[in-house]
């Protein structure tokens, strides 16, 4: 999703987040920046924000358990 300015007619690109378990990790990860709220019914996340934090994701990733709901992992 792109959101534009009407005043700097700047694009802000937004990822929407519908996987849960990724929800949650984001929702760790991020939680030390105030920008970020994830607790809406349709999280979203600026795609800025998810490149700073890519690194923690990275590492979450690979400390993901054979948890049922984390079937797909693997696969994206």
């Amino acid at each position: 999703m792109n959101l534009i300015n009407r005043m700097t007619q700047k694009t802000t690109s937004y990822v929407d987040i519908k996987c849960t378990w990724l929800r949650d990790i984001l929702r760790e990860v991020c939680m030390d920046i105030p920008s970020v709220s994830l607790a809406s019914s349709k999280p979203s996340i600026e795609r800025r924000n998810l490149f700073h934090v890519r690194g923690d994701l990275k590492l979450r990733f690979e400390s993901t358990t054979d948890d049922p709901e984390n079937a797909a992992v693997g696969r994206h």
